[in-house]
């Protein structure tokens, strides 16, 4: 939509809920040392490209040891 085909971070590498968690959780003791609520956060998954896994080595590799899941 962007025109951006490769800013997507990789759902088959374990670093990125490595990463996702610490940001998550930094932000959500941010919200409740500021005393507000934190229910949602949008990370914008919807707008990955079409098919932006489909030449990935880690997600081959993924895969590969996961069939339940291809």
């Amino acid at each position: 939509m962007q025109n951006y085909p490769d800013n997507v971070i990789c759902v088959c590498r374990e670093s990125t809920y490595d990463f996702l968690e610490r940001v998550v959780g930094d932000i959500g003791s941010m919200y409740r040392e500021a005393g507000a609520p934190f229910e949602m956060l949008h990370i914008g998954g919807d707008e990955v490209p079409r098919g932006v896994w489909e030449a990935s080595p880690d997600c081959r590799i993924f895969l590969d040891s996961h069939p339940e899941v291809s």
